[in-house]
């Protein structure tokens, strides 16, 4: 008898959930932000709005002929000290290399040994450099 009434029972919990289960979702294309753009097309900027997010930039490095092999770490780093690009390099090579920074930065922070030297940003995108320009070496 217990058997009975505790099938009984399940099966009439079981129907009650599965029925209170299945409802219908709420419609939600009612409450769509018109103000937010659905379409790339809509999206408005201003004028001098800049889209890109990263620019690329060429180093060109004149070396000095002091006939010192003597490799160290040549960086490129930002104002705050974040690293861009790094190699070792020593002060009598010519190079050159390629780098990607974010169009917001507009200082950028050569150093090679003990020797910084920031360099501003602008719309060219070459930037040469010799080491000379570190002052007295």
């Amino acid at each position: 008898m217990k058997t009975n009434v505790f099938k009984v029972l399940s099966f009439t919990v079981f129907t009650f959930l599965s029925a209170v289960s299945c409802e219908m979702p709420e419609d939600t294309a009612s409450y769509v932000d018109t103000n937010i753009p659905q379409k790339f097309t809509d999206i408005e900027a201003n004028s001098d709005f800049n889209w890109s997010t990263a620019k690329n930039y060429t180093i060109h490095i004149a070396g000095v002929p002091l006939g010192s092999g003597e490799k160290r770490q040549f960086l490129v780093k930002t104002a705050d000290d974040k690293v861009i690009r790094k190699m070792n390099v020593a002060i009598s090579e010519d190079f050159s290399m390629n780098i990607r920074v974010q169009s917001k930065i507009e200082t950028l922070i050569l150093s090679w040994a003990n020797f910084e030297k920031e360099i501003t940003l602008g719309a060219n995108n070459t930037i040469n450099f010799t080491f000379l320009e570190l002052g007295n070496l």
